[in-house]
């Protein structure tokens, strides 16, 4: 990104010293704190301090009540100083300088791509809740609101140093920058249900760009082994695909990453050089899967949604390499599979809408 002399001109602006309000020195009270902790150290090592002494003892006992007091001082006009001073600043740099270079200011509070892992209702958004993740940002790390360490004041206190303009856009850049992942074993929630970790009055939906969530392929598509028939049936779990809707709550144009998890088939073989043989399984089971969520999959497209399905092998070994498909052979393979559920002319769509990217199971277990 190319700077102009002009919007350098106008941080030179934004960045000039700020005239603080006469307010007590610190340094002052700093100093009354020093004596205090002086005067504490020599009763304890000299031993001046006897328990029978019942003078001597209010007398420690006051000390170390003035060295709370202090404390709680020092940290009122700390407090002030970095208030003042920071949204003052901030005012200045919200109505002097472009969104863009203000967005470039904010890379470096807010880190991007920043991951989150969204359980489902029994976990009840845990870590998004307690902010955990939150707080571990770098503009949490400048002391400024370092003292506040009860679990939800931190960023509830943050636009009282920002001002509420410069939050709120702290809060969006942070959103759009942020993955949100659904791990393995848990369902998608209601999306509208997700806290507001700013305090800013965001719907953090409206925000989202990048959207991952992971589905088995014998969590959605199952076979069952009739004892009496002696066949198999294949049986949907359409909770799987239901859960899908709920991405409609995304904004538009959002990412979206359906990972697919598939297996390798394994056979030995005492002639071959390592006496394993791998074929890929995602013939009929993977197929099935991807008929069964392709009608949601293209509404979400069409609807505006960028998706990508990753069908992600597992295996024994990590010299597996991937899987011998792609998105116009998948098509292929689902609509023969199906043909009276999609008509022959999606079938070009079928192949350019959804990307199917191949890798092998090494992937799947650095995500874990």
């Amino acid at each position: 990104m190319v700077i102009s002399l002009e919007v350098l001109e106008l941080a030179a602006v934004a960045t000039k010293p700020i005239q603080l309000p006469n307010l007590a020195e610190p340094s002052a009270i700093r100093e009354e704190r020093r004596e205090t902790d002086l005067e504490v150290e020599r009763i304890i090592t000299k031993r001046r301090y006897v328990p029978g002494d019942n003078a001597r003892f209010i007398h420690f006992r006051t000390l170390r009540r003035n060295q709370i007091n202090f404390t709680q001082r020092e940290d009122i006009v700390i407090d002030s100083y970095a208030k003042l001073a920071c949204r003052r600043f901030c005012h200045q740099v919200y109505t002097s300088l472009p969104r863009e270079v203000r967005d470039m200011v904010y890379e470096h509070l807010v880190t991007p791509n920043t991951v989150i892992e969204m359980y489902d209702s029994d976990h009840c958004y845990s870590r998004m809740c307690k902010g955990r993740d939150l707080f571990t940002l770098p503009i949490f790390s400048c002391g400024l609101t370092s003292r506040y360490n009860s679990e939800g004041s931190q960023h509830a206190t943050l636009f009282t140093f920002t001002g509420m303009e410069v939050a709120q856009e702290l809060a969006e850049f942070y959103y759009q920058s942020l993955i949100l992942k659904v791990p393995s074993g848990h369902k998608i929630t209601d999306l509208a249900l997700m806290p507001e970790m700013w305090r800013v009055g965001l719907k953090p939906q409206d925000l989202i760009n990048n959207f991952s969530f992971k589905i088995h392929k014998g969590d959605l598509v199952y076979t069952e082994w009739n004892n009496k028939s002696r066949i198999h049936r294949q049986h949907t779990d359409w909770t799987e695909v239901l859960q899908v809707e709920k991405l409609f709550q995304l904004k538009s144009g959002a990412n979206i990453l359906m990972t697919l998890r598939s297996d390798l088939v394994v056979k030995y073989h005492p002639w071959s050089k390592d006496g394993i043989s791998t074929y890929w399984d995602g013939g009929k089971t993977v197929v099935a899967c991807l008929a069964v969520m392709f009608p949601v999959l293209c509404r979400l497209i069409e609807a505006g949604y960028r998706i990508k399905v990753a069908i992600v092998n597992r295996g024994p070994e990590a010299r597996i390499g991937p899987s011998p498909c792609s998105a116009t052979s998948i098509a292929m393979q689902i609509f023969q599979a199906n043909p009276g559920l999609y008509p022959e002319s999606e079938l070009e769509r079928m192949s350019n809408t959804v990307q199917i990217l191949s890798t092998n199971y090494a992937y799947e277990l650095s995500e874990n």
